[in-house]
């Protein structure tokens, strides 16, 4: 049984929660006469007091007409009587499991019946012990003669036993028939494909048999649930892919067909031989500009697809942080002079702000051309939608206090314009900040600059506040 494994061997099963083992390892716990003391004390109980009684040891079948043998078996009850009075008030306390108020209706009637079925476990042992002390009365005292009255309790025992395994197997077979019952409904309706059906059917079954049924079926209920709910978001992504799928074809279609439109027009212009040496010059530089970008675009593409197929391969070395950071702002300077923005480096090390000079190095673990990749695109995604004149904060902090060394690197700029997507949006491919897609660029650099992060274990983070545009690398 699943419960038994749960209870005695300590398995885990992730639709069974902590509180509900708790409560049943409370319900299922020994009271006194069920353990090892109160067993030996309820065995030894009329041997013990005996002895006390009938002291002179002379007699082993006291004679039962005197008084001590009257005194050894009312002492004997008395013993017995508050053994079971201990038991049966440990179940009583145990009646507080299911008077908690954030317990369902159905939860409640599962722990009250989980009690009565101890609490006749209960009874059936004492009848038994009962049974027992007659045979001990009737067979170590002279002149008792009680053979009937055995006989009635071992009769009263076997009617007892058999009403509780004819409730077990009654209650086993609603189980098994309410399971089947449910199960049959469940695939019926997920085969037709109406959740609805499978949420109603469960829930009444759970209320319905409340009573009777075991912790088995709120394990199948629970599990059902998972399942459905995995597969509806599995068939949301799926879907949500397909529109992506559909939204790259699209965008790469058009990214495409522009630059081509314009390579087939100028050679065919070239093809008619009407124009000047002067014109034929712009139309190759144009041709040239256009092939490029085709390039870039395949190019970004490709990566992309790689970054995002865990098909990079990383050359992880300790690397200068800040000496990467350097050589991105060099290969972009004539188009940041260009720009007119004004870039702002801060440096803090250790929570507090240090001179950018030479001596100072932030040396962490990366691959310094993936890491040199990254600065590049966002640096140039700055310079595509900053705000003419505007200022270019680029904020490093840098703790090496940890065994794991670790650089933040935060962008800040203001855009243009307003930007009206979220967060995750920008971060789609071909995704750009002017919806018109009039900007030069792919619309992959962003995508490419998170995938190429995480691959190294990093954090890519995207916050806009108002015309805010924030990047934050972790790595």
């Amino acid at each position: 049984m699943i419960l038994d494994k749960v209870l005695y061997k300590n398995y885990k099963i992730r639709w069974i929660k902590d509180e509900e083992i708790r409560k049943l390892k409370d319900i299922n716990e020994k009271v006194f006469m069920e353990t090892i003391i109160g067993k030996i004390l309820v065995l030894m109980n009329y041997f013990v007091i005996r002895k006390l009684v009938n002291t002179t040891g002379e007699e082993f079948l006291p004679n039962y007409n005197s008084e001590g043998p009257k005194y050894i078996v009312l002492l004997t009850w008395i013993v017995f009587a508050i053994i079971v009075a201990i038991s049966v008030f440990q179940i009583v306390l145990k009646s507080r499991i299911y008077k908690d108020d954030d317990i369902k209706t159905y939860e409640r009637n599962f722990y009250r019946v989980k009690l009565f079925d101890k609490f006749m476990k209960l009874l059936i042992i004492a009848i038994f012990y009962i049974t027992l002390y007659q045979g001990f009365f009737q067979f170590t005292m002279f002149g008792v003669d009680i053979k009937e009255t055995i006989l009635w309790w071992i009769v009263i025992l076997n009617i007892l036993v058999f009403i509780y395994l004819g409730i077990s197997v009654f209650k086993n077979y609603l189980i098994m028939e309410t399971l089947n019952l449910t199960l049959d409904k469940t695939i019926e309706s997920l085969e037709s494909g109406n959740f609805d059906d499978v949420y109603k059917i469960l829930n009444e079954n759970k209320n319905r048999y409340a009573l009777l049924n075991g912790i088995e079926f709120n394990i199948m209920n629970r599990a059902i649930n998972e399942l459905i709910s995995t597969s509806q978001v599995v068939e949301n992504y799926e879907a949500i892919s397909n529109i992506k799928k559909v939204e790259l074809i699209t965008n790469v279609s058009h990214d495409l067909r522009t630059p081509l439109t314009s390579i087939i027009n100028y050679v065919d212009f070239l093809s008619k031989g009407k124009f000047t040496e002067s014109n034929k010059n712009d139309y190759i530089d144009i041709l040239e500009r256009k092939a490029k970008r085709i390039k870039i675009l395949i190019n970004d593409l490709k990566e992309s697809i790689m970054a995002n197929s865990n098909g990079i391969i990383l050359d992880i070395k300790e690397i200068d942080i800040k000496e990467v950071l350097n050589q991105a702002l060099i290969e972009v300077n004539d188009k940041i002079n260009e720009s007119k923005l004004k870039f702002t480096f801060k440096i803090f090390s250790e929570g507090k702000e240090v001179e950018n000079t030479e001596a100072f190095k932030a040396f962490i673990y990366a691959d310094y051309n993936k890491t040199l990749r990254i600065y590049q695109n966002i640096i140039s995604n700055i310079l595509k939608y900053s705000l003419m004149d505007s200022e270019v904060f680029i904020i490093l902090e840098y703790d090496n206090r940890k065994i794991n060394k670790i650089s933040n690197m935060t962008f800040i700029n203001e855009t243009k314009e307003k930007i009206i997507f979220n967060e995750s949006e920008l971060i789609e491919r071909f995704k750009r900040g002017d919806e018109s897609r009039n900007t030069e660029g792919t619309g992959l650099g962003l995508d490419i600059a998170k995938s190429l992060t995480e691959a190294q274990n990093g954090e890519f983070k995207i916050e806009i506040r108002d015309k805010k545009f924030i990047v934050n690398v972790s790595i």
